[in-house]
């Protein structure tokens, strides 16, 4: 408001009773402080000036990690960080589940897996999220096309992974091998996947629609995630 209309702030600023000045002064010096949001943050289809979306994740909310406190779940509470704070603090990179840890050594050491040829990650000691081809998002929004023909107001009946305690954010960044691990098939069947190391600041964030999985889709592109890559 001052940057774009100063007078009008101004005669604002000066029919504000005395003792509310102070609070309403802080107000107006937070929202000049404030970082300048993009459109393409909001949407994957909106314009960026950091490119296109390139890869998708599926995050907790804050209804999720109240409910896991809930139910007793035991989780790091200086580690945890819901959906809804991406907008301003960016992705902060969390260590790797124990449960992950042990899935990838199931799947390494197992017997069961060993004719799957699955390009093997080292996530010992790694911090960060784990991602699937922005390819996903963009052949299930064409699935929907064919489910719906109509239009997608069913989509939120029908579909749940975009609920009150999961969300998908994407990233807009290019994607190289030095920012993690990048495999185009996981143990059991799953689709292309990756491990991207580090925090990822707000302004490359992408808050998608509702989407059931990020599972499917197309491998990484440029060879990222072939086993000799």
């Amino acid at each position: 408001m001052y940057a774009k209309h100063p007078k009008l702030a101004r005669e604002f600023e000066e029919k504000t009773p005395k003792d509310k000045k102070l609070p309403m002064k802080k107000a107006w010096t937070f929202l000049k402080e404030s970082r300048q949001t993009e459109l393409g943050e909001f949407h994957p289809d909106f314009p960026s000036s950091y490119g296109p979306m390139t890869a998708i994740s599926s995050q907790p909310t804050q209804r999720a990690l109240d409910s896991w406190r809930k139910r007793g779940g035991s989780f790091d509470e200086n580690k945890a960080q819901p959906y809804e704070a991406f907008l301003h603090e960016g992705m902060r990179g969390k260590p790797v589940s124990n449960d992950s840890l042990e899935w990838e050594d199931t799947g390494l050491n197992s017997k069961l897996f060993e004719n799957i040829n699955v390009k093997p990650f080292n996530l010992e000691g790694k911090i960060g999220h784990w991602f699937a081809p922005a390819s996903n998002y963009y052949d299930w929004k064409e699935r929907m096309k064919e489910i719906y023909p109509e239009g997608s107001d069913q989509l939120n009946e029908h579909y749940g992974f975009n609920s009150s305690e999961g969300r998908a954010v994407g990233i807009r960044m290019p994607l190289d091998a030095s920012m993690g691990q990048f495999r185009d098939r996981g143990y059991n069947l799953e689709g292309a996947e990756a491990f991207i190391e580090g925090d990822i600041p707000p302004e490359r964030l992408v808050m998608l629609s509702n989407i059931d999985t990020h599972r499917r889709g197309k491998p990484w592109p440029d060879g990222l995630g072939r086993r000799d890559n």
